[in-house]
């Protein structure tokens, strides 16, 4: 739909938009179907999922400041785009390059936080701590393994990939400079991640929006303007800037998650 290929309209960024539209929705409806569509799910299960404004207000208290944390992140990587804007064009083509290759990375790694939720939720409703525990230095231990990986990846190829982007010669130079600084922070990045998942599996939330809230608008982005432009190290800075807010993140979570889950199997 953006390039008109194979007989669908050539609607350029708006056909981008319809194909996402029509992606979400088929997502929606195919997780529907398979949830009503499960024989073991009886009448009883249903009955005992009836909306209540308690268990509202619980999902709100979870859900809410949970959601924060991602307007946190997301609304950081974006103001750091603007200020890397300031820098010009190539600077910020070469953000998008970059950092469309370490999103790659990052949501394997949202993904290893989903499955903390999922598995340190299910042995905490079992009341064994132990278990859960366990899982998450898996989970964590995973997750460094993963992300040192795919630093090194980055690292070694940095002159070929930002070339499957651009053709512009100083955009791909530049992207590779940055690829060098996202190798550093790939550990922070994935362990950022999968603590914040591990901590809504404990349902703890509010420390950790908080932690969010700090590491990325009180530290990282005054110290991106600091570092990029007084400093004139442009985005090269940036990125040194956000290596330290999301290593700030990931220790604060880590500590936040062992700390919680010691004092509640006391």
């Amino acid at each position: 739909m953006i390039f008109g290929w194979f007989g669908f309209p050539e609607w350029g960024m708006m056909g981008a938009g319809v194909a996402t539209l029509i992606a979400r929705v088929a997502m929606m409806a195919g997780m529907y179907w398979a949830l009503f569509s499960q024989k073991r799910i009886d009448a009883e299960v249903w009955a005992a999922a009836r909306v209540t404004l308690h268990r509202v207000w619980a999902l709100l208290k979870l859900g809410v400041p949970t959601g924060f944390q991602y307007i946190f992140e997301v609304s950081a990587f974006a103001l750091s785009a603007w200020i890397i804007g300031t820098y010009g064009a190539t600077a910020l083509a070469a953000h998008q390059v970059a950092i469309s290759l370490a999103s790659i990375s990052y949501m394997a790694a949202t993904g290893l936080g989903a499955a903390a939720t999922i598995r340190i939720g299910q042995y905490l409703g079992q009341r064994d701590h132990g278990s859960a525990r366990e899982a998450a230095t898996s989970l964590f231990g995973l997750t460094v393994l993963f992300m040192t990986f795919t630093g090194l990846l980055f690292l070694f190829g940095r002159n070929l990939f930002p070339f499957l982007y651009t053709d512009d010669a100083a955009v791909a130079r530049l992207a590779g400079q940055l690829l060098i600084v996202a190798t550093l922070f790939q550990i922070s990045d994935g362990m950022q991640a999968t603590a914040l998942g591990a901590l809504r599996g404990i349902q703890d939330v509010k420390m950790p929006t908080l932690f969010t809230f700090v590491a990325y608008y009180v530290v990282a982005l005054p110290l991106e303007w600091i570092i990029g432009t007084y400093f004139d190290l442009g985005a090269v800075g940036v990125w040194f800037a956000l290596a330290v807010g999301l290593t700030l993140s990931a220790g604060a979570m880590t500590w936040r998650f062992y700390r919680r889950l010691a004092v509640m199997a006391r």
